[in-house]
């Protein structure tokens, strides 16, 4: 019965095992998701920025007509055009790997393009406490050690087991004639030999029952060290999550301060009371924020498909605290 049920377990382990597996290709495809999400909305920032800096460049060329525009603005305004154009390839190459990437995880032919939404979706603060048996229920590779563990414990009850005596016992149906005299003495011959056959193959079978009971300290010492692991990876990923948060609040302050920067800045320009500089300055800043709030987005979401796996669950950006 032991070996029947640490059998059973094993293949229980398996199947965790096959989940696994598929808990790490979902992480794989999140993150690949992301990725294009990601270099899509770069590639609408630096369209928009580029559109608001063609507009700024006629505006300087009217006012250089008008006798009142500089060439030095002109040339600078040319020249932060040309940089904006020039991160374009590099942000289509990274959508278009991760969207052929993505494809193939899908088991699909690579076709460049993903049809799911195409922004990245808000999150918002998540304050998860999670105790160790709830991992322990959720992770399949938690799962998994706990399975093997149990299993090596009834293969531990099995080895004992087969130190003990044993009493085997067999109907005989028929015997011939000649040897009619001699079944008493062979049923005692057979029942001397299963009591003394553990006796005789003691030291053997007591190493046996050693080695497996060493496994079995083995694995759980393997596994309080996964679940000490997967403790510290929540916590790590909680820890990161208040940062990004806490980072995206000062970083959308910062950018409302450059937009009225850049906004006043513009004003002045076209007024005839400041050269075309300070606006360059601001419009330059504010555009690398907006960029950098992209990756900002990327790194939260990012983390919280880590923070999910940590946690056994299941990808959803409907249910985002499933």
């Amino acid at each position: 019965r032991a070996r029947k049920k640490a059998a059973h377990l094993l293949y229980k382990e398996k199947e965790t095992a096959v989940e696994e597996a598929a808990l790490a290709a979902q992480s794989m495809l999140v993150q690949t998701w992301i990725s294009y999400l990601t270099a899509l909305e770069g590639e609408k920032i630096l369209r928009v920025q580029l559109e608001t800096g063609k507009r700024m460049l006629e505006i300087i060329e009217l006012r250089l007509s008008q006798g009142t525009g500089s060439g030095l603005d002109l040339l600078q305004q040319k020249s932060r055009l040309a940089a904006l154009e020039r991160q374009l390839p590099g942000v289509n190459s990274e959508k278009l790997r991760a969207a052929n990437s993505y494809s193939i995880l899908m088991g699909q032919y690579p076709r460049g393009d993903i049809l799911l939404q195409d922004k990245l979706p808000p999150l918002q603060p998540l304050n998860t406490l999670i105790s160790p048996h709830t991992l322990l229920v959720q992770r399949p590779d938690l799962q998994s050690g706990y399975l093997a563990l149990q299993a090596a414990d009834y293969q531990v009850a099995a080895a004992i087991a087969d130190r003990l005596p044993r009493l085997a016992f067999q109907i005989i149906t028929s015997e011939s004639g000649s040897s009619l005299s001699t079944i008493g003495n062979d049923s005692v011959f057979r029942f001397a030999a299963n009591i003394l056959a553990p006796v005789f193959d003691w030291g053997r079978l007591k190493l046996q029952a050693q080695r497996k009971q060493s496994e079995a300290s083995e694995l759980l010492a393997v596994l309080q060290h996964d679940m000490l692991e997967a403790v510290r990876e929540v916590e790590d990923t909680l820890s990161r999550e208040q940062g990004f948060f806490r980072e995206k609040q000062l970083l959308e302050a910062e950018l409302a301060i450059a937009e009225e920067t850049v906004a006043k800045a513009r004003l002045r320009y076209v007024n005839g009371k400041e050269t075309f500089l300070p606006v360059l300055i601001a419009l330059t800043e504010l555009q690398t924020l907006q960029q950098e709030n992209i990756y900002l987005r990327r790194n939260m979401l990012t983390n919280r498909a880590h923070l999910l796996r940590a946690l056994g669950a299941k990808w959803s950006d409907h249910r985002e605290n499933e």
